[in-house]
């Protein structure tokens, strides 16, 4: 009874944090079904590759997705946004933010006007996400070539 009581305070957004149970997480996308849907195929994707799954990656976080505007492509064909910061112009198709293990990631990702957006960009944020929970940040030479635009 004190457990149930203990679970139900805690929420059922934190449900799978209290418990620890690994690679279970939510995606939100504020109404775009397929871009949550991309998003999970990715996650799992990466987390049941060889390549992830050998070096012992998990992943609990939920992940909420922030659509922004395209400016327009690059050479590649890959669409970007840019922000303005303290005197530096940045320009990205995607941009991950993790916080900590208590809030969820972030990860934002350039569309189009058509609402389309690079389903690269979209995997390469999703491994972001996963290296980040588990301790890693930047672009690690050992996934070049296994997460895509991992230049």
């Amino acid at each position: 009874m004190v457990v149930m009581a203990a679970l139900s305070a805690a929420g059922c957004t934190s449900f799978h944090r209290a418990i620890r149970i690994p690679n279970v997480y939510r995606v939100q996308a504020g109404g775009n079904p397929l871009m949550e849907q991309r998003t999970r195929e990715h996650l799992e994707s990466l987390l049941t590759s060889p390549h992830f799954s050998r070096r012992g990656m998990k992943f609990g976080g939920d992940v909420v997705l922030k659509p922004v505007p395209a400016v327009r492509r690059d050479v590649r064909g890959i669409p970007f946004f840019t922000s303005v910061r303290e005197e530096v112009r940045d320009r990205s198709g995607g941009l991950t933010v993790f916080t900590g293990r208590l809030r969820p990631v972030v990860i934002v990702i350039a569309v189009l006007p058509d609402g389309t957006w690079d389903d690269r960009t979209l995997e390469h944020e999703a491994a972001h996400a996963i290296l980040l929970w588990n301790g890693i940040a930047g672009h690690p030479a050992q996934y070049r070539g296994v997460v895509p635009l991992w230049d």
